[in-house]
């Protein structure tokens, strides 16, 4: 079984972003909303803590520190789902989607790229694994088991 070192995937696709001719710098400030599809981009998240929100019903459904790789969920379909909320100051690297997939291709990082979603899928079941029981004390040991 191969190991995933999800670190090592952020790290080279970050700097691919961050070498990127066509990619830019941005400060972001504390509470900052951020709508990467709006834009048709993702970005590399160089400094700070982001939190993502399902635009449906601004649920929270995870938080990232950085350094992390932001928008790859959807850069490839025609729906947005998500938003990003800056939980502090943040340092950002963005890029549109199709310099992304150009630098992708070039430098055949798609694997980092999958790899980095695989991580953050797992991070979504793990959160509905501790919402989803028919019982409020299930949940509730499911939390204390997470928590343990």
């Amino acid at each position: 079984m191969t190991v995933i070192n999800v670190a090592e995937s952020v790290c080279v696709m970050g700097n691919a972003i961050e070498a990127a001719k066509n990619a830019y710098f941005s400060k972001r400030k504390k509470n900052q909303r951020i709508e990467l599809k709006t834009y048709n981009s993702i970005c590399f998240l160089k400094t700070g803590s982001v939190s993502i929100y399902r635009l449906e019903n601004n649920l929270l459904t995870v938080s990232l520190d950085a350094p992390a790789i932001l928008g790859l969920a959807q850069m490839r379909n025609e729906f947005k789902s998500h938003y990003l909320r800056c939980n502090t100051d943040c340092d950002l690297w963005t890029i549109s989607v199709p310099d992304a997939i150009n630098i992708f291709n070039a430098e055949n990082l798609w694997m980092h790229a999958f790899d980095i979603l695989t991580w953050h899928l797992q991070m979504y079941f793990q959160r509905e694994n501790l919402l989803s029981h028919p019982k409020i004390s299930d949940i509730v040991k499911e939390h204390l088991r997470f928590i343990w």
